[in-house]
């Protein structure tokens, strides 16, 4: 009656055969030896990965210093180069990190590259409003500016100023009746 062995079972007999040593510890040399090549070869594999480049962070903002208001409308996010620009009360935000709501198709494009206070005041979205003209403004309509100033101030950074600006000047209807020239 003859055995026949299977071809692990073959090995292991060979094995023990050539070494002495018992068939459980050939099979936890094995594995440990397959474990130790596995390792390795896993080290070498992760070293070899190319390292993925730096996720870039956002662009340092420009210094624009004082501008004209022409100068100003070159910033209005048409030009995918340049960055888009708006102004409050003469200063100048770069806005471009808001480009979904001051670019091209954004609900506040009306504003990029102009001086748009009054429709900040207004909370007009109006191409005629876009302009710095505070005259004949409301209390409220000037506190609703300083508001939008405030949070523009706290998101984007102030790279500039607009030439000749008179925005920041209100003669408005103050608070109540009577009173005129109210200063911001």
């Amino acid at each position: 009656m003859s055995t026949t062995l299977s071809p692990l079972q073959s090995l292991l007999a060979y094995v023990q055969e050539a070494t002495g040593l018992a068939p459980s510890t050939t099979v936890s040399l094995l594995v440990l030896i397959a474990s130790i090549i596995y390792a390795v070869f896993s080290y070498v594999q992760h070293r070899a990965a190319p390292v993925p480049p730096p996720v870039p962070g956002p662009p340092e903002p420009i210094k624009i210093g004082e501008i004209t208001l022409e100068e100003l409308s070159q910033y209005s996010g048409s030009d995918p180069e340049k960055p888009i620009l708006l102004a409050i009360r003469g200063k100048i935000y770069d806005v471009t990190r808001g480009k979904h709501f001051y670019g091209p198709g954004g609900p506040y494009e009306v504003f990029a590259g102009k001086e748009a206070s009054r429709a900040f005041a207004k909370m007009s979205t109006d191409p005629k409003d876009a302009v710095a003209d505070l005259t004949g403004l409301t209390y409220s309509e000037m506190e609703t500016l300083r508001d939008w100033e405030s949070s523009l101030q706290f998101k984007y950074d102030v790279v500039g100023t607009v030439q000749g600006s008179e925005a920041s000047e209100w003669k408005g209807r103050g608070r109540k009746q009577g009173r005129k020239g109210l200063e911001w």
